[in-house]
């Protein structure tokens, strides 16, 4: 029905009326995995499905990168901006943006670079996974944060989710290391290394960004020199051992604070990337510093992705 809905308001043009409302603006797509893997809490972009929307995106927009952001164009532009550096980006998604000729945005983790470390969210994912394949909807860890289980997953996920964001690092590790191994879970994933990225800079169109040194909250982090860490110290490395110059920071989870901000234009960040489903008007582009809008998609239909790229969700979300 989901999917019957979206189709019909394509074929009567809402994507094509949404799109020229949005006038002269720079649309960034924030993506993550595209893998034949699926999680519930959140689903990687199928492989075909992603090819389809590289489809409709190119008959719709100039994807661009954030280096030729300023250049003029006949079609409204659009560039594509995966976070953390899974190693499926190499599996499926670059060879379909190879296919088409497209650049991209990679923004990545040194800590997964370095040690195939797996980001705190994704272990979370994996716990409640878990948790709901064997349908566990009481456990004292959790319970004692204040989330509980309404007969709904993804907002006992998401409640708990925004419990952990509040946490420094060490409390939060730590509970989610007690959770699992309560349950024996186990996150092993393959994540790009530095190899990998470097092959990327040297042989494809991709564009590459800080996404911080461990993937931390950054609204948790209240000393200087751990600011320093997750973002200078990141990017000094990047820069050294992949030999670019990176002027891009990807917010994880899209937290931020005013400390956070004016760190980054200190360092001379360009793009700071964020996650709130808006785009971003061209003419309030500078030289020197830019809060970038970004919108995120998951898997779903293409018809319903390609209506959430033109705003269609977020502008039925205020009407709500």
């Amino acid at each position: 029905m989901r999917d019957t809905v979206f189709k019909t308001l394509n074929k009567i043009g809402v994507s094509k009326a949404l799109r020229w409302a949005k006038g002269q603006s720079i649309t960034v797509i924030s993506l993550h995995r595209v893998s034949e893997q699926r999680d519930f809490f959140f689903d990687p972009i199928d492989p075909k499905t992603f090819e389809k929307m590289i489809e409709s995106y190119s008959k719709h927009y100039h994807i661009t990168s954030f280096k030729d952001i300023s250049q003029k164009t006949t079609k409204p532009k659009l560039i594509l901006s995966f976070d953390d550096g899974y190693y499926d980006f190499i599996e499926y998604a670059l060879p379909i943006l190879k296919k088409y000729g497209l650049p991209c945005n990679h923004n990545l983790v040194n800590a997964c670079l370095s040690n195939n470390s797996v980001i705190w969210t994704q272990k979370l994912n994996d716990i409640f996974n878990h948790l709901k394949k064997n349908n566990i909807v009481k456990n004292e860890i959790i319970d004692k944060t204040g989330s509980t289980f309404n007969n709904d997953w993804i907002a006992y996920y998401i409640s708990f989710f925004k419990e952990l964001l509040k946490l420094d690092s060490a409390n939060r590790n730590a509970i989610l290391e007690d959770l699992a191994c309560a349950y024996n879970i186990r996150s092993n994933y393959r994540m790009l290394n530095w190899e990998d990225a470097k092959n990327c800079v040297e042989n494809y169109d991709v564009e590459i960004g800080c996404h911080t040194f461990n993937h931390e909250s950054l609204l948790s982090i209240t000393k200087q020199n751990e600011l320093e860490l997750e973002i200078g110290n990141s990017i000094d490395e990047l820069e050294e051992k992949l030999g670019i110059k990176v002027n891009i920071l990807a917010l994880p989870n899209g937290q931020f604070n005013d400390t956070v901000i004016a760190y980054a234009r200190s360092i001379g960040i360009k793009y700071t990337l964020l996650h709130n489903d808006k785009v971003t008007p061209e003419k309030s582009l500078n030289d020197h510093f830019n809060l970038i809008n970004r919108i995120i998609l998951v898997n779903e239909s293409v018809d319903e992705a390609m209506l959430r790229t033109e705003l269609f969700h977020t502008n039925f979300r205020k009407i709500l």
